[in-house]
Protein backbone atom coordinates (compact mmCIF):
# COMPACT_ATOMS: atom_id res chain seq x y z
CA UNK A 1 0.00 0.00 0.00
CA UNK A 2 1.09 3.57 -0.57
CA UNK A 3 2.16 5.86 2.24
CA UNK A 4 -0.69 7.51 4.09
CA UNK A 5 -1.92 10.80 2.61
CA UNK A 6 -1.37 14.03 4.56
CA UNK A 7 -3.73 14.64 7.48
CA UNK A 8 -5.66 17.39 5.71
CA UNK A 9 -6.26 15.09 2.72
CA UNK A 10 -7.36 12.29 5.07
CA UNK A 11 -9.74 14.69 6.83
CA UNK A 12 -11.15 15.73 3.44
CA UNK A 13 -11.73 12.12 2.35
CA UNK A 14 -13.24 11.18 5.71
CA UNK A 15 -15.58 14.16 5.44
CA UNK A 16 -16.41 13.23 1.84
CA UNK A 17 -17.25 9.64 2.85
CA UNK A 18 -19.23 10.81 5.87
CA UNK A 19 -21.24 13.15 3.68
CA UNK A 20 -21.79 10.29 1.24
CA UNK A 21 -22.98 7.98 4.01
CA UNK A 22 -25.30 10.69 5.31
CA UNK A 23 -26.84 10.98 1.87
CA UNK A 24 -25.70 14.57 1.33
CA UNK A 25 -25.38 15.68 -2.26
CA UNK A 26 -21.67 15.39 -2.94
CA UNK A 27 -19.51 14.33 -5.85
CA UNK A 28 -18.58 10.75 -6.55
CA UNK A 29 -15.81 9.26 -4.44
CA UNK A 30 -13.12 7.91 -6.75
CA UNK A 31 -11.65 4.42 -6.60
CA UNK A 32 -8.27 5.74 -5.39
CA UNK A 33 -9.87 7.50 -2.41
CA UNK A 34 -12.02 4.45 -1.71
CA UNK A 35 -8.91 2.27 -1.77
CA UNK A 36 -7.06 4.48 0.71
CA UNK A 37 -10.06 4.63 3.03
CA UNK A 38 -11.63 1.18 2.66
CA UNK A 39 -8.97 -1.33 1.52
CA UNK A 40 -8.68 -2.90 4.98
CA UNK A 41 -12.44 -3.31 5.24
CA UNK A 42 -12.67 -4.88 1.77
CA UNK A 43 -9.76 -7.25 2.51
CA UNK A 44 -11.40 -8.34 5.76
CA UNK A 45 -14.76 -8.75 4.03
CA UNK A 46 -13.16 -10.86 1.28
CA UNK A 47 -11.52 -13.08 3.91
CA UNK A 48 -14.83 -13.57 5.69
CA UNK A 49 -16.48 -14.39 2.38
CA UNK A 50 -14.02 -17.28 2.02
CA UNK A 51 -11.32 -15.80 -0.20
CA UNK A 52 -8.09 -17.73 0.12
CA UNK A 53 -5.15 -15.78 1.48
CA UNK A 54 -3.22 -16.60 -1.69
CA UNK A 55 -6.01 -14.96 -3.77
CA UNK A 56 -6.57 -11.98 -1.49
CA UNK A 57 -4.37 -9.40 -3.26
CA UNK A 58 -5.81 -10.25 -6.67
CA UNK A 59 -9.38 -10.20 -5.38
CA UNK A 60 -8.80 -6.89 -3.62
CA UNK A 61 -7.43 -5.41 -6.83
CA UNK A 62 -10.40 -6.77 -8.80
CA UNK A 63 -12.83 -5.03 -6.42
CA UNK A 64 -11.18 -1.65 -6.83
CA UNK A 65 -10.75 -2.06 -10.61
CA UNK A 66 -14.48 -2.74 -10.75
CA UNK A 67 -15.10 0.34 -8.57
CA UNK A 68 -13.00 2.39 -10.98
CA UNK A 69 -14.89 1.05 -14.01
CA UNK A 70 -18.15 2.07 -12.37
CA UNK A 71 -16.85 5.60 -11.91
CA UNK A 72 -16.42 5.39 -8.14
CA UNK A 73 -19.01 5.54 -5.39
CA UNK A 74 -22.05 7.75 -5.92
CA UNK A 75 -23.91 8.75 -2.76
CA UNK A 76 -27.24 7.03 -2.53
CA UNK A 77 -29.25 4.72 -0.36
CA UNK A 78 -26.24 2.55 0.51
CA UNK A 79 -23.01 3.65 2.14
CA UNK A 80 -19.63 3.18 0.48
CA UNK A 81 -18.85 0.05 2.50
CA UNK A 82 -22.09 -1.63 1.46
CA UNK A 83 -21.44 -0.68 -2.16
CA UNK A 84 -17.88 -2.04 -2.01
CA UNK A 85 -19.16 -5.21 -0.32
CA UNK A 86 -21.56 -5.77 -3.21
CA UNK A 87 -18.64 -5.47 -5.63
CA UNK A 88 -16.62 -7.86 -3.46
CA UNK A 89 -19.46 -10.39 -3.59
CA UNK A 90 -19.35 -10.24 -7.40
CA UNK A 91 -15.60 -10.83 -7.34
CA UNK A 92 -15.93 -13.75 -4.88
CA UNK A 93 -18.67 -15.38 -6.97
CA UNK A 94 -16.67 -14.93 -10.17
CA UNK A 95 -13.56 -16.46 -8.63
CA UNK A 96 -15.58 -19.36 -7.19
CA UNK A 97 -17.01 -20.13 -10.60
CA UNK A 98 -13.51 -19.96 -12.11
CA UNK A 99 -12.06 -22.48 -9.64
CA UNK A 100 -15.15 -24.67 -9.21
CA UNK A 101 -13.18 -27.74 -10.27
CA UNK A 102 -10.49 -27.27 -7.61
CA UNK A 103 -12.13 -26.20 -4.32
CA UNK A 104 -9.94 -25.77 -1.25
CA UNK A 105 -10.76 -24.83 2.33
CA UNK A 106 -10.50 -21.17 3.26
CA UNK A 107 -7.51 -20.18 5.33
CA UNK A 108 -7.84 -18.20 8.54
CA UNK A 109 -4.84 -15.96 8.98
CA UNK A 110 -6.38 -12.84 10.44
CA UNK A 111 -4.93 -12.38 13.88
CA UNK A 112 -5.11 -9.86 16.64
CA UNK A 113 -1.68 -9.38 18.24
CA UNK A 114 -2.01 -9.03 21.96
CA UNK A 115 1.01 -9.06 24.22
CA UNK A 116 -1.10 -8.99 27.39
CA UNK A 117 -2.20 -12.62 27.02
CA UNK A 118 -0.12 -15.74 27.27
CA UNK A 119 0.24 -18.50 24.69
CA UNK A 120 -2.82 -20.40 25.95
CA UNK A 121 -5.11 -17.37 25.57
CA UNK A 122 -3.71 -16.56 22.13
CA UNK A 123 -4.22 -20.18 21.06
CA UNK A 124 -7.83 -20.12 22.25
CA UNK A 125 -8.45 -16.82 20.43
CA UNK A 126 -7.05 -18.30 17.23
CA UNK A 127 -9.22 -21.40 17.63
CA UNK A 128 -12.30 -19.24 18.20
CA UNK A 129 -11.50 -17.27 15.04
CA UNK A 130 -11.15 -20.55 13.13
CA UNK A 131 -14.54 -21.69 14.48
CA UNK A 132 -16.11 -18.41 13.35
CA UNK A 133 -14.67 -18.78 9.84
CA UNK A 134 -15.76 -22.43 9.68
CA UNK A 135 -19.27 -21.46 10.81
CA UNK A 136 -19.42 -18.71 8.17
CA UNK A 137 -18.58 -21.30 5.51
CA UNK A 138 -21.85 -23.12 6.32
CA UNK A 139 -23.83 -20.11 5.07
CA UNK A 140 -24.86 -19.47 1.49
CA UNK A 141 -23.10 -16.54 -0.15
CA UNK A 142 -26.24 -14.39 0.22
CA UNK A 143 -26.68 -15.30 3.89
CA UNK A 144 -22.99 -14.75 4.64
CA UNK A 145 -22.99 -11.33 2.98
CA UNK A 146 -26.16 -10.23 4.79
CA UNK A 147 -24.78 -11.53 8.11
CA UNK A 148 -21.43 -9.75 7.72
CA UNK A 149 -22.91 -6.48 6.52
CA UNK A 150 -25.58 -6.33 9.22
CA UNK A 151 -23.92 -7.95 12.23
CA UNK A 152 -20.31 -6.91 11.72
CA UNK A 153 -20.50 -3.70 9.69
CA UNK A 154 -23.74 -2.35 11.17
CA UNK A 155 -25.49 -1.69 7.84
CA UNK A 156 -29.28 -1.47 7.94
CA UNK A 157 -31.43 -4.12 6.29
CA UNK A 158 -33.09 -1.36 4.26
CA UNK A 159 -29.73 -0.21 2.90
CA UNK A 160 -28.72 -3.76 1.98
CA UNK A 161 -32.09 -4.40 0.31
CA UNK A 162 -31.88 -1.24 -1.80
CA UNK A 163 -28.37 -2.06 -2.92
CA UNK A 164 -29.23 -5.65 -3.85
CA UNK A 165 -32.56 -4.58 -5.35
CA UNK A 166 -34.52 -7.10 -3.27
CA UNK A 167 -37.41 -6.63 -0.84
CA UNK A 168 -36.31 -5.79 2.70
CA UNK A 169 -38.09 -8.92 3.94
CA UNK A 170 -35.72 -10.99 1.78
CA UNK A 171 -32.79 -9.47 3.67
CA UNK A 172 -34.54 -10.13 6.99
CA UNK A 173 -35.11 -13.75 5.95
CA UNK A 174 -31.50 -14.24 4.85
CA UNK A 175 -30.32 -12.69 8.09
CA UNK A 176 -32.63 -14.88 10.19
CA UNK A 177 -31.47 -18.08 8.49
CA UNK A 178 -27.85 -16.95 8.57
CA UNK A 179 -27.94 -16.36 12.32
CA UNK A 180 -29.56 -19.73 12.93
CA UNK A 181 -27.12 -21.67 10.72
CA UNK A 182 -24.12 -19.73 12.06
CA UNK A 183 -24.99 -20.42 15.70
CA UNK A 184 -25.64 -24.11 15.00
CA UNK A 185 -22.37 -24.53 13.09
CA UNK A 186 -20.38 -22.61 15.70
CA UNK A 187 -21.85 -24.71 18.51
CA UNK A 188 -20.96 -27.94 16.65
CA UNK A 189 -17.38 -26.76 16.11
CA UNK A 190 -17.05 -25.67 19.74
CA UNK A 191 -18.42 -29.04 20.93
CA UNK A 192 -15.97 -30.94 18.70
CA UNK A 193 -13.09 -28.85 20.08
CA UNK A 194 -14.10 -29.57 23.68
CA UNK A 195 -14.56 -33.29 22.94
CA UNK A 196 -11.13 -33.74 21.41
Amino acid sequence: MKDSPPREQQAHTHAQLAASEAGAASPRVGAETLFREQARFVASFLRHMGTRESDLDDSLQDVFVLAHRKGGYAPGSAGPRTWLASLAIRVVLGRRRARARRPAPAEVTESFPDDTHGPAERLESRRALQRVQAALEHLSIEQRAAFLLYEIEGESCESIAKLWNVPVNTVYSRLHHARKRFLEAYARKAHKTRSS
